[in-house]
């Protein structure tokens, strides 16, 4: 991906509702978490999407995704919303953000809910 392509995206990840974060440590982007916050009709109430949630390879285990998250939920709460929804392919090689998640607080709701999804060529 190119730098056009990614301010591109990062435009796009900032409008209506939508907002990246980022961590840095030693002026180095080590960590970056989208999110969008989600009107739930049904319910009549707000939701924060995390869509994307990124930590370098160097950086994991040092707090960096934990503090992401904790950025991302205080602005949850400062937008009105009620509840926070991640996703996680059920892969092996994502077996460290199916510890991560619960960790934080965040529940499996397979047994709640299914997501599906429908690839667009």
């Amino acid at each position: 991906m190119d730098a056009t392509q990614v301010k591109s995206r990062l435009r796009a990840a900032t409008t209506d509702g939508h907002f990246v974060l980022v961590a840095k440590s030693g002026g180095q982007l080590v960590g970056v978490l989208s999110a969008a916050v989600v009107p739930l009709l049904v319910e009549a109430a707000m939701m924060l999407r995390i869509t994307s949630l990124r930590v370098t390879a160097s950086a994991r285990r040092r707090g960096v995704a934990r503090t992401l998250v904790n950025d991302a939920e205080r602005r949850a709460i400062e937008e009105g919303a009620s509840v926070i929804e991640v996703g996680s392919g059920r892969r092996p090689e994502r077996a460290a953000a199916h510890r991560f998640y619960p960790a934080l607080g965040f529940e499996d709701a397979n047994d709640v809910a299914a997501r599906y999804w429908k690839w667009l060529e």
